[in-house]
């Protein structure tokens, strides 16, 4: 998941402390804790709230909440459903910046692992790793979820906005301010960043890629590049047709057909992965970030604010209220049907709810 809109503001806001906070988040027992029933729960931060909700993906309904987060701006989770990696990102202690490793059994934090300021985290599939964007200090972290600990580091000259990595262990792509995308190649460490991929909005920041690696789509602030991975060249450039709008977070369908976006300017599209052409367009009215699919592909997870909450196409009215709290417009995880791409259910979420995790899908 990538919030573009917030680098500024936060960074104008940063200061240093220390590595505290609440040790444990709200325990609720009563919850099954058995493998089958982890690998069938979706989490999704509510990050005007500073909780984690938890969703029963057999019936679509809210089970539970995790509290004791100061500002949980994304969640990751790993394939079988026992831990949560949420970036935690306090406004006025970006010093405290960090990932808190959660059970989700027990709702407790195991380990807080520091990224110096605002981060952004990222998942593949097996959920073997997180990848993270740390701005401040310039870094993409890789950690290992079996050890909870950060395997590997690379330090960037640009200012890293977003990252994410192929199953097979192989690639990492990476967007950077003011409009960069480039490769890292993990297995030699070649980096093309002085040779990058320019896009033609400002700000890129979320990416998704299909699921056989040939195409990367990255959302910057004005539309969407559709890059062919092996030349490294943009192939497409999708905006939707006759409204201003504003890409925020967006996910290939695990058919590889389609892209569905979701649009801080109140959108959510699908478009042809192929092609470009858009295919339907939903109007939310509503500031939305994150598209997860379910586990057969059947469904597809949007959360949004309610109708009526745009602030600014560019988001740029929404970035300092939020992270300070005093917006507190609600939130609806919307679920639409990836084959007639309607509408088919709606489920209750905090303020500012943000992408869904889900055990076992790339995020």
């Amino acid at each position: 998941m990538r919030t573009r809109i917030l680098t500024a503001a936060c960074a104008t806001l940063m200061s240093v402390g220390a590595l505290v906070g609440p040790a444990i988040a709200t325990a609720q027992p009563s919850l099954d804790c058995s493998p089958q029933a982890l690998k069938n729960r979706g989490y999704f931060s509510n990050q005007g709230d500073g909780t984690v909700s938890i969703l029963d993906l057999t019936t679509n309904r809210v089970v539970g909440t995790i509290g004791g987060f100061e500002h949980p701006w994304n969640v990751n989770v790993n394939a079988d459903g026992t831990k949560l990696y949420v970036d935690d990102v306090p406004v006025f202690d970006l010093g405290y910046a960090n990932i808190s490793v959660v059970d989700t059994c027990t709702h407790a934090v195991r380990k807080r692992i520091p990224t110096s300021g605002l981060a952004i985290g990222s998942a593949p599939a097996h959920g073997r790793e997180v990848f993270t964007a740390a701005y401040i200090p310039r870094e993409l972290l890789v950690l290992d979820t079996a050890r909870d600990e950060v395997t590997a580091t690379y330090r960037t000259t640009s200012i890293p906005s977003g990252v994410i990595g192929d199953e097979h262990g192989k690639d990492l792509w990476v967007t950077a301010f003011p409009n960069l995308v480039y490769h890292i190649d993990r297995r030699t460490g070649v980096s093309t960043e002085s040779t990058p991929i320019y896009t033609a909005g400002p700000a890129p920041q979320q990416m998704a890629l299909s699921p056989d690696g040939s195409t990367l789509s990255v959302a910057d602030s004005t539309g969407i590049s559709l890059i062919d991975t092996a030349t490294k060249s943009i192939r497409a450039r999708v905006v939707l047709p006759g409204e201003l709008s504003s890409p925020a977070y967006g996910g290939v369908s695990p058919d590889g057909r389609h892209l569905w976006m979701a649009y801080f300017s109140g959108q959510v599209a699908v478009i042809d992965i192929a092609t470009g052409h858009v295919r339907r367009i939903h109007q939310t009215g509503g500031w939305g970030i994150g598209v997860t699919f379910s586990k057969d592909g059947s469904r597809v997870y949007v959360p949004t604010t309610p109708p009526g909450t745009v602030i600014s196409p560019l988001g740029i009215g929404y970035a300092i209220p939020a992270f300070v709290k005093s917006w507190r417009p609600g939130g609806v995880v919307r679920i639409y049907d990836t084959t007639t791409f309607g509408e088919v259910g709606e489920i209750t979420a905090g303020n500012l709810p943000m992408a869904v995790a889900i055990p076992g899908v790339v995020k």
